[in-house]
C-alpha cells in the first residue's frame, strides 16, 4: 500500500470518528451511551395522525359487521367452534387446511344467534364457497317482498 492510501484511509476514519459514524468498534458491545429514543413514543406525533385528523380518514366507513368480527368474543367463538368440530369440514370431512367458521342461520340475519356455538360449523374454503349464504349472495332465510 502507498502512504497515500493510508493517509487518505486514516482521514476518512478520524472524519467517520468525529460524525459519530463509524461503529465498526461496536459490534457486537452495548452502546456506551443512551439511544434518546428507546421505548419512548411522542404523544404529539401519535395523535395528531388518528381519526378524523388522519388524511386517509373516510369518515368511519368500517360497519358494524366489520368492527364484530374483530372483536375477542367473536375470535374466541370461532375457536370454539373449530375445537368442537375437532378442526374438520362438516362436509367432505377432510381436517385441517383453510377453515372456516360459517354460521348455519346466517349472521346479518340472526344477531342473537352469532355467539351461540350450536349455530357454528367449520366448513373448508371449497364448502363454504357452495352454501347458499356464502358472501353476499341472497339467504333462503330472507323473505323478499314484492309490490305489485
Amino acid at each position: 500500500m502507498s502512504i497515500d492510501y493510508k493517509q487518505r484511509n486514516k482521514k476518512q476514519w478520524e472524519t467517520k470518528r468525529k460524525n459519530g459514524t463509524d461503529t465498526s468498534w461496536l459490534k457486537g458491545k452495548k452502546l456506551p451511551y443512551p439511544i434518546w429514543n428507546k421505548g419512548l413514543k411522542n404523544p404529539a406525533l401519535s395523535n395528531r395522525q388518528r381519526g378524523e385528523n388522519n388524511p386517509n380518514w373516510k369518515g368511519g366507513v368500517s360497519s358494524e359487521n366489520e368492527k364484530f368480527r374483530k372483536t375477542t368474543v367473536y375470535k374466541n367463538w370461532r375457536i370454539a367452534v373449530f375445537e368442537r368440530d375437532d378442526y374438520t369440514c362438516q362436509a367432505c370431512g377432510n381436517r385441517g387446511g383453510k377453515l372456516h367458521a360459517d354460521h348455519e342461520l346466517p349472521f346479518a340475519e340472526f344477531p342473537d344467534l352469532r355467539l351461540e356455538i350450536l349455530n357454528g360449523r367449520t366448513l373448508c374454503v371449497p364448502c363454504h364457497i357452495k352454501t347458499d349464504s356464502y358472501g353476499n349472495r341472497i339467504s333462503p332465510f330472507v323473505i323478499k317482498e314484492t309490490t305489485i
